[in-house]
């Protein structure tokens, strides 16, 4: 409490700036609020279509009572989308065998040979090399608002910037198994950022290219 408050006549005694001593002082106030998320779906169909959205909110004030009267106020929002989508027993990136239709069951004995092969040197698991690999597509987006106000109490609803920006990202990529061991990825990110204040620069970022991983058994 203030060491000028007064139990018996708190009343009496006034501020300079006109208010009372108070008994009990409060100096700083904050308040937090989330919604992680305010509305959230994951989507996923029987043809390996898997969807997702969330809508995210947050904000914080803060009053510092004996230090100004300025309330500080944080604002963020954000929106995600995710978009997968599986091939199955894709032939991308793989030849097709030509050849006679005489020579069919030929190939088929050769085929079989080389399963076995290929069963005895992955430790008994099933490969069909007539088969395809599978691709996996995937789209991610985001926007993201932040910005951060300063609010002059004392002369009524004025409220300035300081800080913040809006930011757009999105990432689509393309995964390919080639084959048990080998699996490659074709891929692409943007992010753009356009700030809120005059002091800060707008940006952009790009990076893109192609990875391959490797799993050794």
């Amino acid at each position: 409490s203030d060491v000028e408050y007064d139990p018996v006549s708190p009343y009496e005694n006034i501020k300079p700036n006109g208010n009372y001593y108070s008994r009990i002082e409060i100096p700083f106030i904050q308040i937090q609020e989330q919604f992680n998320p305010v509305i959230g779906l994951k989507m996923k169909t029987r043809s390996d279509l898997n969807i997702d959205f969330e809508y995210k909110t947050s904000r914080q004030l803060d009053l510092s009572v004996n230090v100004s009267t300025e309330l500080l106020e944080n604002k963020k929002s954000e929106y995600v989308f995710g978009f997968g989508y599986t091939i199955k027993d894709s032939n991308f990136l793989k030849k097709k065998s030509k050849g006679r239709r005489g020579g069919s069951r030929g190939r088929s004995r050769d085929d079989s040979q080389n399963n076995d092969i290929l069963s005895r040197v992955t430790g008994g698991r099933n490969v069909n090399s007539s088969r395809g690999s599978d691709m996996t597509l995937m789209f991610t987006f985001s926007l993201i608002d932040d910005v951060s106000l300063v609010h002059e109490l004392d002369f009524g609803d004025m409220s300035e910037r300081t800080r913040g920006a809006k930011t757009l990202a999105f990432s689509p990529s393309v995964d390919y198994i080639l084959n048990e061991n080998l699996t490659i990825r074709a891929f692409f990110e943007y992010t753009g950022t356009r700030p809120y204040v005059s002091n800060n620069f707008p940006s952009t970022t790009m990076n893109g290219g192609i990875t391959m991983r490797m799993t050794l058994n």
